[in-house]
């Protein structure tokens, strides 16, 4: 939180060596039941220009709670449920539909402006559609995949130059060797003045090389919500925003941070 603090005063910036592999705002509201009982026909129509492919996903999940003593799922019966998935042709960008659920993904963000106005396109085409009152969570998720081969740096860069020290003490009690092994993962749990933060960080592969790459994936959301307005939920958005640009700001060093090529917006 110190660090975070620190950087409240920071000019945000775009970095042109970009480390981010995917970002997604998500929006949860009380279930609609035409989206259950009846295909999205209007909603296709309004959005498959951008969005022309359709993947149709059938989620099963567990109805009612397990009685005390019986096995998990032992005569409970199933649901299943339908999801709806709009996708751009070259399969960067994704709509997501549910009966409970709207989301907008993307793996080839550039900036927020941009991100945000086709979020507020395909929000609005959907709220046109299904008209629902009322928002009950919010989120933005920024998953970084920091690969020091992609943005140049030498593999043999010590991650603690990298990657703020504080996060890596969990990992120092297992190995003497920062690299040695891709499968460390941790995740803290934050709450700020407006919403609260899951950053889930460790090693990965990379992407280039197939060599350990550290992950930040952050999770900025408000639940429970009480929203009812697509503006209440752009403002929102900027708000969590904020948070998520704060928070990878307070995972990496200064060195990174140059690093990634930081220029104004």
């Amino acid at each position: 939180m110190a660090r975070l603090r620190q950087l409240a005063g920071r000019p945000r910036c775009i970095y042109a060596k970009n480390p981010l592999a995917e970002v997604i705002a998500a929006v949860k509201f009380p279930p609609e039941l035409r989206i259950e009982e009846q295909l999205p026909i209007e909603f296709q129509g309004k959005v498959k220009t951008d969005f022309p492919l359709l993947e149709l996903k059938s989620v099963v999940s567990l109805l009612g709670a397990t009685v005390s003593g019986e096995s998990a799922g032992a005569n409970r019966p199933l649901a299943l449920s339908k999801n709806f998935d709009f996708v751009s042709e070259d399969k960067t960008r994704r709509v997501s539909v549910a009966a409970d659920l709207f989301a907008l993904t993307t793996t080839t963000y550039t900036r927020w402006e941009d991100f945000l106005s086709r979020f507020d396109h395909v929000f609005a085409s959907f709220s046109s559609v299904y008209n629902p009152q009322l928002f009950s969570r919010l989120g933005l998720r920024y998953r970084d995949i920091i690969d020091r081969a992609a943005i140049g740096i030498s593999e043999a860069t010590p991650w603690d130059r990298l990657i703020n020290a504080d996060l890596l003490k969990p990992f120092t009690l297992f190995s003497e060797g920062l690299a040695d092994n891709p499968h460390y993962t941790a995740a803290i749990n934050l709450e700020v003045d407006e919403a609260a933060l899951t950053i889930a960080f460790g090693f990965v592969q990379g992407a280039v090389d197939k060599k350990v790459a550290f992950l930040i994936d952050t999770d900025c959301y408000v639940d429970p919500a009480r929203l009812r307005t697509g503006a209440e939920v752009r403002s929102t958005l900027e708000v969590l925003h904020k948070y998520t640009s704060l928070a990878f700001g307070s995972a990496i060093t200064d060195e990174l941070h140059a690093a990634l090529q930081p220029t104004e917006p």
